[in-house]
């Protein structure tokens, strides 16, 4: 398991983790132990890396204080522990249907020449909260000079529900996928926005 990122200003950031290094250790466990046995399970599974990171977090996390103890191999291949205090977690508590309360954040900016605007969110857990700023990110990217596109009306063409690729897709009834439940199916349909985003994208 890799460090991919490092927060400005988090406990990790003061002791010098850098992204890059493997995470060999958490507390008295060792992960190589724990990674293989949840590769092996989850073997030819899609949530392989989900529940893999949600493993390895999982070991991580504590109360807003509390310390653990993290060893890693840095990039000049060498063992270094750090001791890690738990601080206060990113983002905003939120809970979604029935499942467990997590904390949702997002961010938004713009990076390099050009003004190049970038969203980026940890989880939908809080849909309300995270269209409405991905909207306004969007809407900030398009005022700064980026070409939009009217979207093509249709009689199915819905007020609600639009979700977020309804900021990209100009065609209607674009289908994301369906859900399969024990009483019911949703399917999930894109509607578009009645303008869209039609600068550069990526994801």
């Amino acid at each position: 398991m890799l460090v991919t990122s490092v927060e400005a200003g988090s406990a990790a950031a003061r002791e010098g983790v850098q992204t890059g290094w493997q995470i060999l250790k958490i507390g008295s466990t060792d992960l190589a132990p724990v990674v293989a046995k949840l590769n092996e399970s989850y073997a030819t599974s899609t949530l392989r890396e989900l529940v893999m990171c949600r493993a390895i977090l999982a070991r991580l996390d504590g109360k807003p204080g509390e310390s653990v103890t993290v060893e890693f191999l840095d990039g000049a291949n060498q063992r270094v522990a750090k001791s890690l205090t738990e601080g206060k977690p990113r983002g905003e508590l939120s809970q979604f249907g029935y499942l467990y309360p997590m904390h949702v954040w997002f961010d938004s900016s713009k990076v390099g020449p050009g003004d190049i605007g970038y969203v980026k969110f940890n989880m939908f857990l809080d849909p309300a909260h995270v269209m409405n700023l991905f909207g306004e990110a969007v809407e900030a990217a398009k005022h700064a000079g980026l070409h939009h596109r009217p979207a093509r009306k249709s009689g199915r063409y819905r007020r609600h529900g639009h979700g977020d690729g309804g900021w990209f897709i100009d065609q209607p009834d674009q289908r994301l996928g369906t859900l399969y439940m024990r009483d019911t199916t949703l399917k999930f349909v894109v509607n578009p926005r009645v303008y869209t985003f039609a600068g550069p994208l990526a994801f």
